[in-house]
């Protein structure tokens, strides 16, 4: 019973870094859309750091759940890790070695840029269009395939399970904020 209720735990954790990820992701790519963020002066920095921190923040979530030997990665969670690998790589429609080079991408930023800022004379940001299509894989395939149906009311929160309606909400929201905030800066030029 205590094994069950570990492994059901570690299956929420996952669940909770892949929403984390779409949040973040969320909100960062809020910030760009429609040029949210070049309403500001360039004196303001404040809204650029904000959206660099969510950029920041997705890319360590996903590296939880993709980036090696970490404890909620796929290859320590999912039941059968070649099956897994076999139909996230058909997912994605990339190779291994081609998945292999986005995760090295992710990982270069992150101990560059992020963990390690005195390190990186350029920075890459990622392309996070894989990143997000792996991560709701991975979500997917745990709430399918990992889990019982009767785990998931224990999951308490429908937010867990609705990542796609998370992602769309967060987006809206973080764009709403930007474009108040932008008309707030311009109304005090």
């Amino acid at each position: 019973m205590k094994t069950e209720a570990k492994r059901l735990k570690r299956l929420r954790r996952v669940l909770v870094l892949a929403c984390s990820f779409g949040r973040n992701l969320a909100y960062y790519r809020a910030g760009w859309d429609g040029h949210a963020l070049a309403a500001y002066p360039t004196s303001s920095l404040f809204w650029l750091q904000v959206n660099s921190n969510f950029l920041e923040m997705a890319v360590l979530d996903w590296c939880k759940l993709f980036g090696g030997k970490e404890k909620h990665g796929w290859k320590n969670i999912v039941a059968d890790p070649a099956e897994f690998r076999c139909d996230l790589l058909h997912q994605l429609e990339l190779n291994e070695e081609s998945f292999g080079a986005r995760i090295r991408a992710m990982r270069k930023y992150r101990d560059e840029y992020i963990a390690h800022a005195d390190t990186a004379s350029q920075v890459q940001v990622p392309v996070l269009d894989v990143a997000k299509e792996a991560a709701w894989f991975y979500h997917k395939h745990i709430i399918e395939k990992e889990l019982q149906p009767e785990d998931l009311p224990s999951l308490s929160s429908e937010r867990l399970v609705e990542i796609d309606r998370g992602y769309a909400e967060c987006q809206e929201e973080a764009r709403a904020f930007y474009l108040c905030a932008a008309g707030q800066v311009r109304e005090r030029r």
